[in-house]
């Protein structure tokens, strides 16, 4: 490689390191910071999720359709916090497949204190970064996903195979 190429690859290599940091940092203080509650902090983001939402009937669809995250991990997130009390599914009147998310009384007694400890977290996250920044990350990441599902998507379409050897590649 040129000198040129090879401080652009690194260059690209560090934005992909730097976002698994940044979820290993986010993961580890969302740990730290629900301490005394029983949730992950993936849970909480969604419990918070469908409290802010509690007058709305949202189905699992239209949770990963907002949220972006995949039915199966919404799903498993779900059962998780069905099985802590947090909700309950009901049936949903002519239509077996679908459930209702109802709150519990749970639910609502840590509804406070999660939203307090998810403000901590986004203040302690965009401390010392502007709107302006702020607007321009947000951009260039979903630019980012958009590129990455796009070609997850062609390759599907074609028959490429996206794993070799059980990693993403």
């Amino acid at each position: 490689y040129p000198l040129f190429l090879y401080h652009r690859k690194m260059r690209k290599n560090r934005l992909e390191f730097l976002a698994r940091q940044f979820n290993t940092a986010l993961t580890q203080y969302g740990q730290e910071n629900l301490g005394g509650l029983d949730i992950t902090p993936a849970q909480s983001v969604l419990l918070a999720y469908l409290l802010e939402r509690q007058d709305e009937e949202l189905s699992l669809t239209e949770i990963c359709a907002k949220t972006g995250i995949t039915k199966a991990t919404i799903s498993a997130m779900l059962k998780a916090l069905k099985n802590k009390g947090y909700l309950i599914m009901e049936a949903v009147p002519g239509d077996d497949r679908k459930k209702k998310i109802c709150l519990t009384g749970r639910a609502y007694a840590v509804q406070s204190e999660i939203e307090n400890r998810l403000k901590k977290r986004t203040e302690c996250i965009y401390k010392g970064i502007s709107a302006q920044e702020l607007a321009a990350m947000e951009s260039i990441l979903e630019r980012m996903t958009a590129n990455l599902k796009q070609e997850t998507a062609r390759r599907k379409q074609h028959g490429e195979n996206t794993v070799q050897a059980g990693k993403a590649i």
